[in-house]
């Protein structure tokens, strides 16, 4: 496969429309399968999903129920979801199915439970009705259905392949920052075109966080604290307004879906709407706009793949890098000065560790947007950082630290931050 294949098909695999926190989400399609194989009324539910996933889903809304956790997401999705929508599973919720979700967790609390699993994407629900129990497996990825078992017969397997993604990947060696950014400059445009999508649904949702105040409210309080004179109204603020609102909207449950990257709707964020910010303020063209949204999201994807699926670091940090980077470029960087950047935030906001889904969120994708716009400045002016701590002189293999943190050094850190997360639920 051509590198340029391979990074057009990475885009278009990675890329996908998603309406709420994608963890909870993963639970409320596994309610939506169980109710699309069963026929009868529901009488009982429980939920048994990786520590991960459980870290990343107790504190989040869940769209259209004004709720959070995985209860009323298995709910929901039992009573109103549409399991063929994928990620957007819950857009077809109603007043009168989400009345229905309610009642059954007044009726019989839906038991959850974390469990130890190689795959951070694991995903048990039990159903009962009064003719049937449905057994629903997911993992693989947040929308990975596994199998699907009716009184102990399969209605439905998927081949589950031996690598679990619990660990980072083993990159095809075409992968590198240079060659992404070559690729970019070199693809013909009408190729990169549905990339578009990711601006149009972001913005929209950042234009709606911050209208309505969404969720901690971090980009209508920066746009009212500029506006009063008190921060400044320049690149770094309106890319860390226009980020934050729409993570404030995400985390809240909003109606209106994020285009995901890498499986997180905040790394969707965090790779579009600090590029969209400068852009604008930069009057750059159509299409340097598209070519750098393109860098951006290819570069976060490749730095994902470089991590764990799930873990303690703060993805949507990271994934901020691949804004830096196309900033930068937007700014006249060249290659040498996109890899720069990369390296000035590796130095920065690398080890920002990740406690879960919830609207505290925005805080950390604001942090990410407003360092991404630093860097790419300072990597305008000719000085490298040095090669200590986390940076190599390469910037390739500096980032497969980030690997090495998430799948090693930063473990005892997540078992800590998921047991802080599951006294309080309990």
């Amino acid at each position: 496969m051509s590198s340029e294949s391979l990074f057009l098909n990475a885009l278009k695999q990675s890329l996908k429309p998603a309406l709420g926190c994608t963890e909870p989400l993963t639970v409320a399609l596994a309610g939506a399968w169980a109710r699309y194989y069963s026929c009868g009324e529901l009488k009982n539910m429980d939920v048994k999903v990786s520590a991960n996933l459980y870290k990343n889903a107790a504190g989040v809304f869940v769209p259209g129920t004004g709720m959070t956790g995985l209860a009323i997401a298995a709910a929901a999705g039992w009573w109103g979801g549409d399991p063929k929508q994928g990620l957007q599973v819950l857009g077809s919720l109603n007043k009168a199915s989400l009345a229905k979700a309610k009642r059954t967790l007044s009726r019989q609390p839906i038991q959850v439970n974390y469990v130890e699993h190689p795959d951070v994407f694991y995903t048990h629900l039990n159903a009962h009705t009064d003719s049937d129990h449905i057994s629903v497996l997911m993992g693989q990825s947040h929308d990975g259905l596994l199998q699907v078992t009716v009184n102990s017969e399969v209605c439905y397997q998927q081949n589950v392949g031996e690598s679990l993604p619990s660990s980072p990947a083993t990159l095809d060696k075409a992968w590198s920052v240079a060659a992404i950014v070559r690729f970019v400059e070199q693809v013909e445009l009408h190729k990169l075109t549905f990339i578009e999508q990711s601006a149009t649904l972001n913005v929209a949702l950042s234009e709606l966080g911050e209208r309505e105040s969404m969720g901690l409210a971090i980009g209508a309080q920066l746009r009212h604290q500029q506006r009063s004179g008190y921060i400044s109204d320049d690149l770094s603020t309106e890319a860390m307004i226009l980020s934050a609102s729409a993570s404030d909207a995400r985390m809240a449950g909003a109606p209106l879906a994020a285009m995901s990257n890498s499986g997180s709707g905040n790394q969707g964020i965090a790779a579009t709407l600090p590029v969209v910010a400068v852009a604008k303020r930069l009057q750059s063209s159509a299409e340097q706009r598209l070519r750098a949204l393109a860098m951006s999201h290819l570069l976060a994807i490749y730095i994902k793949k470089l991590q764990s699926p799930l873990s303690a670091l703060c993805a949507a940090t990271t994934a901020a890098m691949g804004s830096g980077a196309a900033i930068n470029w937007l700014l006249g960087g060249n290659s040498e000065q996109v890899e720069q950047t990369i390296r000035y935030m590796l130095g920065d906001i690398s080890g920002i560790y990740c406690d879960g889904a919830k609207p505290g969120c925005a805080l950390k994708v604001s942090t990410g947007a407003q360092t991404a716009v630093k860097a790419a400045l300072l990597a305008l002016g000719g000085r490298s950082p040095l090669s200590d701590g986390v940076l190599e002189n390469s910037v390739d293999e500096s980032l497969k630290h980030l690997g090495e943190l998430t799948s090693q050094a930063l473990i005892p850190t997540d078992q800590a931050i998921i047991g802080w997360i599951a006294a309080r639920q309990n």
